[in-house]
């Protein structure tokens, strides 16, 4: 039987790992670094030798595994135990040990700094603007095809990415609107395991869901059903998670950084995701600086959503 000790584990399988004993759920699908995972309540969890960490996930060491196959041993649809202290999947099995400083929770405090002083606001606003001219930068010169923005202009889906971001921004300065319905006509567009609108709208969602909690103002929830009926499970829950603010500790650490007004720390960032998927970390970036736009423009005005599309969706 191979063995694997487990570095870090999400607080989603917590509830499965206090057991002595119990059944997990089933393997969804299996790629070489990853396992995802089905379990009893119908939810998305996952087993990952990759360096970042989640909720949702158990990491086994990256360094010591990153050249392990998870293919060679592991196949879609076979069970998934813990038995005390092991998480098991047939003749493949990782040690748990529970410490608290091997817990992976969600961090989603820093996004209430918000600028929204005086004080600040204008260095806020300079700082982002130079981080918006670096990012798109970066985007001119790598390599990354079939991205959020490719898509989008293949697609010729521009006029209504506006009109969700306006729709957003309505939202938040109190005028409800039905924007809502045009995401779910635009998830499942791309290619991959997460499809490049997934991945955008999760982290745009999520980005202002934290804004609008940490501000007493009510979250923008989509219908879990809905969601499934346009893409496929595995995104579909990832883009739930996402949406509520549930990210992996990079896109965590960008959004931190970003509000600490920390010009390099940001930029390693989001170099940082560009290794994430195949375009997943840049399609969820983006969604983030999308998010931003779109809270800039609630509070000050000054055509933020603008300046942000045009940077990025028409150059």
């Amino acid at each position: 039987m191979t063995e694997f000790v487990a570095d870090r584990i999400g607080s989603l399988w917590i509830p499965f790992i206090i057991r002595d004993k119990v059944v997990v759920g089933e393997v969804i699908n299996v790629f070489r670094r990853t396992i995802n995972i089905k379990d009893i309540n119908n939810m998305l969890l996952s087993i990952t030798a990759l360096n970042y960490f989640s909720p949702i996930y158990v990491n086994i060491n990256y360094n010591r595994n990153k050249f392990i196959n998870f293919q060679e041993h592991v196949r879609p649809y076979e069970n998934v135990f813990f038995n005390k202290p092991y998480i098991i999947i047939s003749d493949f099995k990782i040690r748990v040990e529970l410490y608290e400083e091997k817990i992976t929770i969600p961090r989603i405090c820093s996004i209430c700094e918000l600028v929204n002083s005086t004080s600040r606001k204008h260095v806020f606003i300079d700082f982002l603007m130079s981080l918006y001219n670096r990012v798109r930068f970066f985007l001119n010169i790598i390599d990354k095809p079939n991205n959020i923005l490719d898509l989008i202009g293949k697609m010729g889906l521009k006029t209504k990415i506006l009109d969700i971001l306006y729709g957003i921004k309505r939202y938040i300065v109190g005028k409800n609107s039905i924007f809502v319905h045009d995401i779910y006509s635009m998830l499942g567009l791309g290619y991959g395991v997460t499809p490049s609108t997934d991945d955008f709208f999760g982290a745009l969602l999520g980005t202002v869901n934290i804004y609008l909690s940490c501000n007493g103002l009510r979250p923008l929830i989509l219908d879990k059903n809905l969601v499934f009926k346009r893409t496929n499970w595995v995104s579909g829950y990832l883009l739930y998670y996402n949406h509520f603010g549930l990210f992996n500790n990079i896109l965590e650490g960008f959004i931190e950084s970003i509000f600490k007004m920390k010009y390099v720390d940001s930029t390693n960032y989001f170099l940082s995701l560009l290794s994430i998927g195949h375009t997943s970390g840049l399609d969820t970036a983006v969604g983030v600086l999308a998010a931003l736009a779109v809270i800039l423009e609630s509070l000050y005005g000054r055509g933020f959503i603008e300046k942000y599309f045009r940077l990025f969706f028409e150059n």
